[in-house]
């Protein structure tokens, strides 16, 4: 018997049911109607069936069903908790931070990643602490990711443990600047002059290093697509704080 013979949503292959398929179908066309039906699936016994339901939920801005979709967050299937943070970010379940919260626990760092992502847009000032605490994560892009998330949050207190960051140094080059550039904007967002001396140093130690990365910059008709390095955006930034990035070489 070849896959295609086993039955829709069968544990061998791995399919999701058809009727979850149908239901991500019907979110895609905005059939706000059919959301009882797709919610059905929330229960369904392959967890590709409760991440699909959730995500055609969160399409349909699907408020009425938050509660339906709180429990997944204690899924057995980390994608299965992930999707549900991710839906209940997108509804405004601000009464779920704390849950959602945990999974900046789990094992797995791309988890750990979607739950910032789903705390910044809850504006989830309740959870700094556990937020905070990923400034210090193994990994550097969610170390960067909590900097960001920290200076969306417009938490000034947090600037000199978010300064750390820029010290921190990984055996890819790629992964540290991955990580000290979502820091150094959050300081920006911060406008934690305080910092100053540091980002020069950043700017000064790293060039090196990671001067062959760049970051997108604001576009301008004559380079529509213009990139600036690490040292170029450290220096843009003492400017626009009335610093002399000169006065700071020493």
């Amino acid at each position: 018997m070849t896959n295609c013979e086993r039955a829709p949503g069968c544990r061998t292959c791995g399919r999701p049911p058809v009727g979850a398929v149908v239901a991500e179908a019907l979110a895609d066309l905005g059939a706000g109607g059919a959301t009882k039906d797709i919610a059905r699936f929330l229960k369904h016994a392959h967890p590709q069936a409760r991440i699909l339901a959730a995500g055609a939920l969160g399409k349909l801005k699907a408020t009425a069903f938050v509660d339906d979709l709180a429990p997944l967050l204690d899924d057995a299937d980390v994608r299965v908790q992930v999707a549900s943070a991710d839906t209940l970010a997108q509804l405004g379940a601000k009464a779920h931070t704390a849950r959602i919260a945990r999974l900046l626990r789990a094992p797995d760092a791309w988890a750990r990643s979607h739950a910032l992502d789903a705390l910044a847009a809850l504006q989830a000032q309740d959870q700094v602490g556990e937020i905070r605490a990923l400034l210090k994560d193994e990994r550097p892009s969610v170390r960067g990711k909590a900097a960001r998330v920290l200076g969306r949050l417009g938490r000034k207190e947090c600037a000199d443990e978010i300064a750390t960051i820029l010290t921190l140094e990984s055996k890819d080059p790629h992964d540290d600047f991955f990580s000290i550039v979502p820091a150094v904007e959050a300081l920006r967002t911060l406008e934690a002059k305080g910092t100053a001396r540091a980002l020069k140093r950043v700017a000064l130690d790293k060039s090196e290093r990671l001067g062959r990365f760049t970051v997108p910059h604001e576009a301008t008709p004559e380079n529509p697509w213009r990139q600036i390095t690490l040292a170029e955006l450290i220096d843009e930034i003492l400017r626009d704080w009335g610093i002399d990035p000169k006065s700071l070489k020493d």
